[in-house]
């Protein structure tokens, strides 16, 4: 929306003087301007910014700087439209016995005064006369709650079925509203939304980074006799939701990794490579192939805690869960780590073979034997690599969890095993990948 043209002139001078001489076209000066800012500034931005940047954008070639803008906006806060975004956040909280000394200054005395018509967004008589103060417009704020509303009923707990199913951690609670676009690049207002989803709405309970669905109309039974407030399983349950996203994100990277290496392995030009060439490129394929083998592995012991913790009916028997299955998630974060670190040290050794291999191809007419030396310790270092890599000490604490949660009764049924990570099997991919490491005549 746009000023009518007949009112700019009218608009843009300082008006306040108009209140006392003529009360009709100070009342039309403001409507026009409260009009506008709801349209331009209001409608959808939760947070809305006063200042020195306002006063820049609205103005004009001919007009300047609005000179009464002011009287608008502290109209704005006496109706309600729009609130000091500091003194309400400090307003909530108060009201929820969570406040502090500040807020509780704020709470005899500083709230009576936002309240009051005596607000003012000036501070003085010249062009910068506007102060640097951020506001929440209730409006969109409000529209941004219902949609919001909305979205958890239907993305999350319309399909819910356990107690690890109302629990996240802040980028995982947008990403299940489909909002992860908004997440951090509006953060001021998402952490706006999420204070008035917790303090005001009660919809969802908030401590450091995790947040619990708590709105009984929305979590129905799901939430069962645990506990509405942030506890210790609700930390642990988060720690498990990121094991299993963090592990599928570097399966989803694994196997891109590994298109590629079939994709350049398939091409015609592969043939056309040395043979240690062609070697350490189904090497660093085989590699690949057992990392993401042994990734799904951690992958479905993860899903099993998870739905393990879903089938607990007391806080004790979820807390005895969690507990267990703090080593495992522990190991596993440890393995995921080391996957970066195998890459590079591919990287490294394919960088080594381009510097060696001029040589060896040399060499390959009078010293058949030393290449294959050369190719023997190569294979031997690689064996090496995976046997550090795939046989590390955090296993042992695996078997032990592996233990610990077969002989665990929940609902009286015997819990589903886990699968055994330290199991030397591989996949029939992995061995039929094995098969090309014969070296070829």
């Amino acid at each position: 929306m746009s000023l009518p043209p007949s009112r700019i002139p009218s608009l843009y001078k300082d008006f306040r003087s108009l209140e006392n001489l003529n009360s009709d076209g100070y009342k039309a000066n403001i409507e026009t301007w409260k009009e506008f800012f709801n349209r331009k500034y209001l409608f959808d931005k939760v947070v809305f910014r006063c200042g020195e940047s306002l006063l820049q954008n609205l103005s004009l070639e001919n007009y300047g700087r609005p000179k009464s803008i002011d009287v608008v906006l502290d109209q704005l806060v006496a109706n309600g439209s729009i609130k000091c975004l500091d003194l309400f956040l400090n307003e909530n909280s108060a009201v929820e016995g969570k406040s502090n000394g500040f807020s509780n200054y704020f709470k005899w005395f500083g709230l009576k005064f936002t309240r009051s018509r005596s607000f003012t967004t000036r501070q003085n008589e010249g062009t910068s006369y506007l102060k640097e103060v951020k506001f929440i417009s209730m409006n969109a704020l409000e529209k941004q709650y219902q949609m919001i509303y909305n979205r958890i009923r239907e993305r999350i707990t319309k399909y819910a079925t356990g107690i690890t199913d109302i629990v996240f951690n802040v980028p995982q609670f947008w990403t299940k509203l489909g909002m992860d676009d908004m997440f951090p690049s509006d953060s001021e207002s998402l952490d706006v939304i999420l204070f008035y989803l917790e303090n005001k709405r009660h919809v969802i309970e908030r401590e450091g980074g995790v947040i619990k669905l708590v709105d009984p109309v929305l979590v129905g039974d799901l939430s069962g006799d645990f506990s509405s407030n942030i506890t210790e399983n609700d930390r642990r349950i988060v720690d498990v939701k990121n094991g299993i996203d963090n592990i599928e994100t570097q399966i989803a990277k694994l196997r891109k990794e590994i298109g590629a290496l079939q994709s350049r392995e398939d091409d015609a030009s592969f043939k056309l490579l040395s043979e240690n060439s062609r070697k350490q490129h189904k090497r660093s394929k085989l590699l690949s192939l057992k990392y993401l083998n042994r990734l799904h592995q951690y992958l479905d012991n993860l899903k099993t805690v998870k739905s393990q913790i879903d089938n607990c009916l007391t806080n004790q028997l979820i807390f005895d869960t969690l507990t267990d299955s703090k080593e495992v998630i522990s190991s596993i974060n440890k393995y995921v780590g080391s996957i970066d670190k195998v890459g590079q040290l591919m990287d490294e050794l394919n960088e080594e073979n381009e510097k060696t291999e001029e040589i060896g191809d040399a060499l390959a007419n009078t010293n058949t034997t030393r290449e294959d030396a050369v190719n023997e310790e190569l294979e031997k270092e690689l064996l090496e690599l995976q046997e550090e890599e795939l046989k590390t000490s955090d296993d042992k604490a695996v078997e032990k969890v592996t233990e610990k949660f077969h002989d665990l009764d929940i609902k009286g049924k015997k819990l589903p095993d886990l699968q055994d990570v330290s199991d030397s099997r591989v996949s029939p991919d992995i061995e039929e990948a094995e098969k090309h490491l014969i070296p070829e005549s």
